[in-house]
This record gives structure tokens, sequence and C-alpha cells, in this order.
């Protein structure tokens, strides 16, 4: 009889960043090769505070700085490659520098994408969140700068 895999959940951040009515996606690769699209953000460090995280995901992932608006909801997603739940909080963000894809975390690329016409590879439920919560029309209102 197969012993069944415990769920792990951790907390997590991801960036809504919204530029001339798209919103940015990050594309990563997974350990066995396939692409998916995502938002920029990872998981919360013990003892990080979350935009402290979120400061660190954009920096890790898209090596360059971002200011960061008011909480916009929350999402959950399980791992399809560990274990794992992650509960993030989403915020809304503005990059400070132009996005550069750091290879070694495995952001292989990023796109701008009509919320409702997002690539078919984005991550289900970031896609729904995306396609249901951010209205091209509200901006980030910057409060947080890292």
């Amino acid at each position: 009889m197969a012993v069944a895999q415990q769920q792990t959940g951790r907390q997590g951040v991801k960036a809504v960043i919204v530029d001339d009515n798209t919103v940015l996606l990050t594309r990563e690769r997974r350990a066995d090769g396939s692409v998916y699209h995502s938002l920029p953000g990872g998981g919360v460090e013990p003892g990080e505070s979350v935009v402290g995280a979120l400061s660190r995901e954009i920096d890790e992932e898209l090596a360059c700085g971002a200011t960061f608006g008011a909480q916009i909801g929350v999402c959950s997603y399980t791992h399809q490659t560990r274990p794992q739940t992650t509960n993030y909080r989403v915020f809304r963000a503005r990059l400070t520098g132009d996005p550069s894809p750091v290879l070694s975390e495995n952001v292989v690329g990023v796109t701008y994408a009509d919320p409702s016409a997002l690539p078919d590879n984005t991550l289900d439920p970031l896609a729904r969140f995306i396609e249901q919560s951010v209205s091209a029309t509200s901006p980030c209102e910057p409060t947080q700068s890292h």
C-alpha cells in the first residue's frame, strides 16, 4: 500500500505589475524542462516581512527593484513538483528598472499579457486570480520602496 505524501503549507507573495493595460508574467522552467507563466514572487522566509520577501523575490527573479501598493487579494497554489501548497498574498507593484530574467532562478523570460487573454500555460489559479482581479484601469499606488 502506497503512503500518501502529506501536503505542507508555506506563505508566499506575488506581485501584479500592470503596464499599459497589460500584466507582467514571468516565464519559468520546471526541473522537467516544461515552461509555465506566473506572477513574479515566491516564498516568505522565516522572520521576513511580506514586503521584504516580495522585494527580494523580484530582485532575485528580475534583477530590478520595485515599489509596492496595496494587497489586492490572496491565492493558493498546489505545486505539481512537490507536495506543497503555497498561500500567496498578492500586491500591486511597479518596477523601478527594466526586468532582466535571472536564469539561475529558472526565470527564462518575461512577457506582458492582456489580463483577459493570458498564455495557456499560466498557472491556475493565478490565471483565474488575474482574470478576476486585475483591472487595467486601476494602477498601482506605490506605498513602499525597496
